[in-house]
């Protein structure tokens, strides 16, 4: 009984209500420690950040549930589009979400990003609001590092957020590589 109450908190306080995917809460969490592991290892660790274009506009033509179910829908098609066990993919905010990939270069972040937009243009679900197609489309920001000790993460998430928002302010349904940062081809 105890067991199922602590599952049912942990549940609460981790779990994204809506789409049952981790939480920003939980996110950081499980990037902390997977930036740990890249720093320890200096292998390279990569974010992406989406974010679905024209959300609220979405909501306001087909109602707030039909934007709760795309929300969902998105959630399943990412998470069933991701094929390794060590990558996390959490809900962000609204219709933000963020993946994390260790142990993955620039090209494999910017392949698994593209597959992941291609994939959710593939669905064609209409958004007759939008001003860049005639279906629901996705602005991506990707970022790849290897990690030092003295660096916090959360400038790295930030950075890869500022890609997003450009792939949003240069057209949108585009996926934006945040080249601040080295990155080794290597691995």
């Amino acid at each position: 009984m105890k067991n199922e109450m602590n599952e049912k908190i942990e549940q609460l306080v981790f779990i994204d209500s809506l789409t049952m995917l981790p939480n920003f809460r939980y996110f950081k969490d499980v990037f902390d420690r997977k930036w740990k592991n890249a720093v320890r290892k200096q292998e390279p660790i990569s974010l992406i950040i989406f974010d679905l274009d024209h959300l609220a506009l979405f909501n306001e033509l087909y109602g707030f549930e039909e934007g709760d179910k795309l929300l969902i829908k998105m959630a399943q098609k990412v998470k069933a589009m991701l094929n390794r066990p060590e990558d996390f993919l959490a809900r962000y905010e609204g219709g933000k979400f963020i993946i994390i990939l260790p142990e993955t270069n620039m090209n494999g972040a910017l392949q698994v990003a593209e597959m992941i937009r291609q994939g959710v243009e593939t669905l064609q679900i209409p958004h007759e609001g939008s001003t860049t197609s005639s279906f629901v489309t996705t602005s991506f920001g990707v970022g790849t590092k290897i990690p030092f000790v003295w660096e916090d993460p959360f400038h790295f998430l930030k950075a890869v957020e500022q890609a997003m928002h450009s792939a949003k302010k240069s057209g949108r349904n585009q996926v934006i590589w945040n080249n601040v940062f080295m990155h080794d081809d290597k691995h």
